[in-house]
């Protein structure tokens, strides 16, 4: 199941999952900096200011969907990710 908010962009995605998410220890910028690597890491760099996209407005793909809701969790820097079929 998707887990965005499709009206926000990509990007914005990645950053209300890490604001939401990790303590409040962790500074703006590390939080940013992590968004940024995440994008790289996952090729999101050509959609990253997308919206995600709903059923009444057009958005991303669906792969880069799929990436976006793997990077909200990878934002958090897990030891450990099981992921079921991800490359369906």
């Amino acid at each position: 199941e998707d887990i965005f908010t499709g009206s926000l962009t990509v990007r914005e995605n990645l950053l209300f999952s890490a604001n939401l998410r990790l303590p409040k220890t962790v500074s703006t910028l590390e939080k940013n900096a992590r968004v940024l690597r995440i994008i790289t890491e996952l090729g999101l760099e050509s959609c990253a200011d997308t919206r995600m996209g709903t059923d009444f407005l057009r958005g991303v793909s669906g792969g880069e969907k799929k990436r976006t809701c793997i990077g909200m969790e990878l934002v958090l820097s897990p030891k450990i990710l099981f992921l079921d079929e991800p490359t369906t």
